[in-house]
């Protein structure tokens, strides 16, 4: 294995959105953890916001500590997340995405 530019992969790259939504498909009856997004990605989150409701919820799990800046955001996805009818669950921890939470 060689390294790669994991910030340009992971974060929002069309190419791993789409191998991400086929392995979700294939996960749909388990929980699936969703990692940080970046900057760059604010218009695949927005495209998740103008998606329709669900005819297949999936079980999500959420977690974001309460000091993070974007903590607003997580909860706004969590929420919109629901209302597609998805089965959705928050799970705020008390500092940051660090070893103390």
């Amino acid at each position: 294995m060689h390294p790669v530019h994991r910030d340009l992969w992971y974060a929002a790259n069309e190419t791993y959105l789409a191998a991400e939504l086929a392995v979700l498909d294939q996960l749909a009856d388990r929980w699936v953890t969703l990692g940080a997004f970046f900057d760059h990605v604010t218009a695949a989150v927005r495209q998740v916001g103008q998606t329709d409701r669900t005819g297949r919820p999936l079980q999500i799990a959420l977690t974001c500590g309460r000091l993070e800046e974007n903590f607003a955001n997580n909860d706004a996805m969590a929420s919109v997340l629901a209302d597609q009818g998805h089965l959705v669950v928050f799970a705020p921890v008390a500092d940051l995405h660090n070893y103390t939470a």
